[in-house]
This record gives C-alpha cells, sequence and structure tokens, in this order.
C-alpha cells in the first residue's frame, strides 16, 4: 500500500511517497518515507531549503518507527517563505523601473521639444526653401542672311567656345555680290578722278578769264556729285562683304548649343531664330522665398545650395540681388507689369504670401554641372560678405521718403 503526495511552488517540486508493506520472511510491517526534488545547498543565498536522494527509516533488528511527514511540510514553508520575500521584492523593483521609464519618457519629450523649437528658430532666422531653380542667359541664334545651309558644323547639347562654327549658308550668291561691289568702286573711283581733272581745268580757264563762272561751278558739282559714288559704292562693298561674312554663323560667347534641330540643306530665313546657345558664364540661382522671410536676406548674404539628386554634395553661393516685383496673376495687372517675373501660388483657395525671386551667385566648382531648371536647395547663413555687398541697399524713391517721413 502507497500514499503519494506532490507539492508544487514555481518550478520546484517536492515528492513524498509512503509505502506500507510487509516483509516476505515474516514480521511486522514496516514504513518507508520518500521524498525527493531538486538539490539546493543549504547555505545558498536564496534561502532554499532542498532535498535530495531518499529519506527513509525502516525497522532494523525488530525496531519499527514511522518517519514523521512534517520534514516535507517544513520544506514546503520555508519556500513559501522566501517565494512571498521574492515576490515583494519584485514589486519594488517593478516600481524603480516605471518611475524610470517615466523618467526617460520626459527626457525624450524634452529634448523633442528643444529640437523643434530650434529648428524653428533657425527657419526664421535662416530661411530655406526647396522652390530654388538653376537659371542663366539664352541666346538666341538666328542667321543675318537667308539662303540654304551647305555646312553643319556641331551637334545637338555641344559644348563651343566663342567664336566655333555653328553653321554656314551657301555663300555664292554673295560671293557675286562682292565682286559687283567691287567693280561699282573702282567705277566710281575713276569717275571721280575724270571730275577732278575736268575741274582743275575749269579752275585754270577761269583764273585766265577764258571761260565763265557758270563752267566753273558745274566741273565742282561734278567732282562733289562723283565723291558721293565713291562712298556710296564703297558702302555697299563694305556691306557685300559684311553679308558674305554672315554666311558663317558661329557662337557669339561661350555655351552649350541646345534645340538644334537642322541639317544641311535647310533654307534659313534672316532673323528667324534656328537654335539656342547657353551662355555657360552666365549661371544663377533663383531661390524663391516668401515675403515673410525677406526680413533676414540681404545682399551679400552667403548660402548653402543643394541639388535635388545630390544631397550630400553642398555648394556655396551669395545673394547678388532680391527681387522688386512679380507679376500678380489676379488680372490687376497692364502690358508694363507683364515684363516681370511670373511665380505662381502652390494653393489657390488660400491667401499666401507672395514669393520673390532672390538671384544667388554660384561661387566656386559645384559637383555637377549646372544645367536650367534644376531643383535646388538654399538654405541662407549667418555669414555676410560685407566686402562684396554695398553699405546701404538701393531702395525706390517712394521707400525713401517715406522713410524720412
Amino acid at each position: 500500500m502507497s500514499n503519494y503526495a506532490c507539492y508544487r511552488f514555481d518550478d520546484t517540486q517536492i515528492h513524498a511517497k509512503s509505502d506500507m508493506y510487509k516483509p516476505s520472511h515474516g514480521g511486522v510491517e514496516s514504513t518507508r518515507i520518500r521524498v525527493s526534488g531538486p538539490f539546493v545547498p543549504l547555505d545558498s543565498g536564496d534561502w532554499v531549503v532542498g532535498l535530495s536522494g531518499c529519506v527513509a527509516r525502516s525497522r532494523s533488528h525488530g525496531a519499527h518507527g514511522p518517519v514523521p511527514l512534517c520534514l516535507a511540510s517544513s520544506a514546503l514553508l520555508r519556500r513559501l517563505g522566501n517565494s512571498i520575500w521574492f515576490a515583494y521584492w519584485n514589486g519594488g523593483l517593478s516600481m524603480k523601473t516605471r518611475l524610470f521609464n517615466y523618467l526617460i519618457t520626459l527626457i525624450f519629450v524634452g529634448l523633442a521639444g528643444w529640437a523643434a523649437a530650434s529648428l524653428y528658430h533657425r527657419y526664421v532666422e535662416n530661411p530655406w526653401t526647396r522652390d530654388g531653380q538653376v537659371r542663366a542667359n539664352i541666346v538666341g541664334i538666328a542667321p543675318r542672311v537667308s539662303g540654304p545651309i551647305i555646312q553643319v558644323g556641331v551637334r545637338d547639347n555641344q559644348e563651343v567656345k566663342k567664336g566655333d562654327l555653328l553653321f554656314e549658308i551657301d555663300p555664292a550668291d554673295f560671293q557675286a555680290q562682292v565682286s559687283l561691289s567691287t567693280g561699282q568702286v573702282l567705277n566710281a573711283e575713276a569717275n571721280l578722278t575724270q571730275q577732278q581733272q575736268n575741274l582743275d581745268r575749269q579752275t585754270d580757264l577761269y583764273k585766265r578769264r577764258v571761260n565763265a563762272l557758270q563752267d566753273l561751278q558745274n566741273a565742282q558739282d561734278s567732282f562733289a556729285a562723283a565723291q558721293a559714288q565713291l562712298v556710296s559704292a564703297k558702302a555697299n562693298l563694305k556691306l557685300a562683304k559684311l553679308n558674305l561674312g554672315y554666311t558663317k554663323v558661329v557662337a557669339p560667347v561661350d555655351g552649350y548649343v541646345t534645340n538644334m534641330n537642322t541639317s544641311a540643306g535647310t533654307y534659313v530665313t534672316a532673323g528667324n531664330q534656328l537654335l539656342a546657345l547657353v551662355d555657360t558664364n552666365s549661371f544663377w540661382v533663383a531661390g524663391y522665398f516668401k515675403e515673410t522671410q525677406l526680413l533676414h536676406i540681404e545682399v551679400g548674404q552667403k548660402t548653402n545650395l543643394t541639388f535635388m539628386g545630390y544631397p550630400n554634395q553642398p555648394f556655396e553661393g551669395v545673394v547678388r540681388s532680391v527681387g522688386w516685383g512679380v507679376y500678380v496673376q489676379d488680372g490687376s495687372g497692364n502690358a508694363s507689369t507683364g515684363l516681370l517675373p511670373s511665380i505662381s501660388q502652390t494653393i489657390d483657395w488660400v491667401r499666401l504670401p507672395q514669393r520673390f525671386a532672390v538671384r544667388i551667385r554660384v561661387v566656386g566648382r559645384p559637383p555637377v554641372p549646372l544645367r536650367i531648371g534644376q531643383t535646388v536647395y538654399v538654405a541662407m547663413t549667418p555669414m555676410v560678405e560685407r566686402t562684396a555687398a554695398p553699405e546701404k541697399p538701393l531702395v525706390p524713391v517712394e521707400h525713401a521718403l517715406t522713410q524720412s517721413e
């Protein structure tokens, strides 16, 4: 006959088993108790008492005595007391952890508020905008004479230097005109020589009182007319040579050829633009800032410029001027205001502050070649080039009168 009891607390099991058995050789029944569980040293820091192995008491030489089950009960009570102490200690630790978490949260919230305030102050004092674009002067190339093209010296998007041949018009007609004008000059010179000789004869005869005064005056008039004809003939010759030279169209500035859509054999008309040339020495950045930000922008102020596609390659610029007007698109303008730059607002149903163009000169060599229309991020800095900026910015007369009043 066996009685089995299992006591479990946390991860520890204590098993107590009582067996009643009768020996085969006869005699009195004996009782055996078995207590088992994990072994924990008695001197451990956790104050845990463990039992291992088998604790048994049996009858020997006719002596029988039960082993009390209170041994297992005592170990359980000791274990329970220690567990209550651990639970109390863990509760205090949880309170400290919560307080620490609250403190960390407050610190992060404070840092976030400080960062937001710093960014807002920086945005107000040193304005920046993503609404910036690269600009440059566009030189329209148009022939000065009409005729068919016989040679094209460049291709589209090619870089050229000042004086490089762009295209050539058939010069045959203009060479003939130069020859004709040259003959007219020679004829006028011969006529002038003849009239000069006639004037000399008439002058000599008049001095000797052989001819009348009218003959002398007629000779003088003829000589003056011959002089005028020579001047006109020389002018025609010069114009013919100019037209002959205009058959070769060259680049007026250093730049890039754009919109080159022609080939040999095309008939071009004088004055009609055939292609465009981007002046490489005229690039600038136009940053469009709100009118509320212009108070913190001045001529000579340095800027940090960054291309949209190259965020890790900033370069420098210097403010050269701030726009004095924009085209108002509400219909209140006239023909003269149409020459002002047109800057569209992003939201139509909200009254937004107007944006004015700030012209920025690029300093040094940019990380990539400049192209008209590139998007540029513009950020103002506190530094100002006092040497490059005027001591006092120019203002319209009405502004000066208003300030004096």
